[in-house]
């Protein structure tokens, strides 16, 4: 993995930062031991200046480039904009459907033969039975081990 860019953001899939980085939740920093960081980012995120800066807060939001497109307001770095949700109505919703592929069971499986779709339906064998099937597979607990941190000597991580 390369070395990241001074001030770089990186979303990933954990509820540590990666060696190198830093998690942005709006937390304060200080300025003596990141004085590099410190001179890309400024106070624009929060803090004093002097002894401490802040980080960009994106809890429950995402990172927006800066500058603007036709029709759309220009945008500075370290702007925040928007909602935390929005209802669309059915008619904010362009009609769409979904189509539906299926193979053949080679050796057929007629316990997947049922009359109509469910919610826990899969698409199974549909000339010249029925194409769908409510027996579902038991869901699996992923390792407790998949959202641990890595050791602190790792060096790849």
């Amino acid at each position: 993995m390369s070395d990241p860019y001074l001030g770089e953001i990186k979303i990933v899939g954990s509820t540590y930062a990666p060696q190198g980085y830093a998690v942005c939740n709006g937390q304060m920093m200080s300025v003596a031991q990141y004085s590099a960081l410190f001179s890309v980012l400024g106070i624009r995120f929060g803090g004093n200046g002097v002894t401490t800066f802040g980080l960009p807060n994106l809890q429950a939001a995402a990172p927006m480039g800066a500058g603007n497109g036709p029709g759309l307001e220009p945008r500075t770095v370290g702007d925040t904009s928007g909602v935390a949700s929005v209802s669309l109505m059915i008619a904010e919703i362009p009609t769409h459907d979904h189509g539906l592929v299926a193979a053949g069971l080679n050796p057929p499986n007629p316990a997947q033969n049922v009359a109509a779709p469910t919610s826990q339906a899969m698409v199974g064998p549909s000339n010249p039975n029925m194409a769908f099937s409510d027996v579902t597979t038991p869901a699996v607990a992923f390792s407790p081990l998949a959202d641990e941190p890595p050791p602190p000597d790792c060096d790849v991580c």
